[in-house]
């Protein structure tokens, strides 16, 4: 019978993506050694198939399926994942010292661990007294990160850490005159 005839067996190499994410689009790989000219399509969710292989930058856990397929050759079908983890970022705030009365400064701290193309486009500083003290703390209260206008602050493990604060009065300077001899 025609069922019975022997298909021949399709040599392949599939991998999986994993790494941090940097700003940059992953895929899985698959590689056909044999036979050549195979037709080799993608699915994300496993129904609909076509030759583009998805990407993906966000982090997160993504499953893309693979078909490959030649006429007289078993199909191949199999998944593998792109796995993107989320990077990390650390936000340090400088230390203030300011006359009671007066605002902090929004623009005093230091980020370190940002992807090429991506910027803190607001930040929020908080102050944890606007009192006189020599043990205040300033912290971030709000952050957001973006790519163009896309905000990828979800891609971040954000590590936060507070400046000091010192709010005091503002000193007098007495000039006193010279004393006359």
């Amino acid at each position: 019978a025609a069922s019975d005839v022997y298909k021949r067996q399709i040599l392949y190499n599939a991998t999986d993506y994993s790494g941090t994410y940097d700003g940059k689009p992953h895929s899985i790989s698959v590689d056909v050694t044999s036979p050549s000219s195979t037709n080799v399509t993608y699915s994300t969710d496993g129904k609909t198939y076509s030759t583009n292989n998805p990407v993906f930058t966000d982090a997160g856990e993504y499953t893309v399926c693979y078909k490959i397929e030649k006429s007289n050759y078993d199909t191949v079908a199999g998944k593998k994942k792109v796995v993107i983890a989320k990077k990390d970022l650390e936000v340090k705030v400088d230390d203030q010292r300011i006359v009671w009365g007066n605002d902090i400064d929004n623009t005093k701290y230091n980020v370190s661990g940002l992807t090429e193309g991506d910027g803190i486009s607001e930040i929020t500083l908080k102050a944890s007294t606007t009192a006189l003290t020599d043990n205040g703390t300033i912290r971030v209260s709000s952050i957001a990160i973006t790519n163009d206008s896309k905000d990828v602050t979800s891609n971040y493990d954000i590590a936060l850490s507070d400046g000091k604060l010192v709010i005091e009065h503002l000193s007098l300077i007495h000039i006193s005159e010279p004393t006359r001899q």
